[in-house]
Parts: structure tokens; C-alpha cells; sequence
């Protein structure tokens, strides 16, 4: 099936996008890669979605919380791209979500297992 023609009316939608944008002095410098996203989060909304759930990941934290690598700013841009606010979700464990219909989850590289399991997951090839 397309994904133009998948209906997602009151169904909860979980969205990997590449969030990863420059940031200097507090402020993103590139936004194009949100701006690539819109289609697709839009399209969803369109469909009356009971929730859609966004992921991503901000620079190299390595399992490590590091403001600097914060989804913040990345949800704050997308918010004023939508048009609609999309709330910031401070962690990045889906099973902690809120119930709001667009969420932007912490970035997910933040969680301790996630260059662990990429060290073991490449040093086993």
C-alpha cells in the first residue's frame, strides 16, 4: 500500500525523522532537514490521527544527557512550520509519553544503549 493512501484516522503513528540539524549560539542554522519532514507529518495530521509520535536524534551525546543535544529547539522549529504546537516530551522512553496528539520525544540517542549497542552490534561482523 502507498503511504499517500494509508489511513491513520484515531490511530496512534510513530515517525522516525532526521531532526539532526546545526545549532550555534542556541539557535538552528539549517532547518531543512525539518522542512523534508513536513510532507510526511503533515499528511498524517491530515488523516485525524489519534497521536503521532516523532524521533529523533540531535549530534553524539553517547548515552550520556547533554542539553547541548536537546530536541528542544528542533520542536520549537517544527511547531512554527506546522503552524500547531507539537509538545517536547523530555524523555525519549515511548511507555512515558503523554497523551497530546503531536509529541516530539527527547532525542533517542541519549539513552545509554544506544552507542553500547551499536559498538557490540558492529564489533560482531
Amino acid at each position: 500500500m502507498q503511504f499517500s493512501k494509508f489511513n491513520f484516522k484515531d490511530q496512534k503513528v510513530l515517525v522516525r525523522v532526521d531532526f539532526n540539524v546545526p545549532i550555534k549560539g542556541g539557535k538552528i542554522t539549517d532547518d531543512s532537514r525539518i522542512k523534508k519532514a513536513l510532507p510526511t507529518i503533515n499528511h498524517i495530521l491530515s488523516c485525524d490521527p489519534k497521536q503521532i509520535i516523532i524521533i529523533s536524534h540531535l549530534g553524539r551525546p553517547k548515552g550520556k544527557v547533554n542539553k547541548k543535544y536537546s530536541m528542544k529547539k528542533p520542536a520549537s522549529r517544527l511547531s512554527h512550520l506546522l503552524k500547531k504546537r507539537v509538545y517536547f516530551e523530555k524523555n525519549s522512553n515511548l511507555r512515558k509519553c503523554g497523551s497530546h496528539q503531536t509529541e516530539l520525544l527527547e532525542t533517542t540517542s541519549e539513552e545509554p544503549c544506544s552507542e553500547s549497542q551499536l559498538s557490540s552490534a558492529t564489533s560482531q561482523d
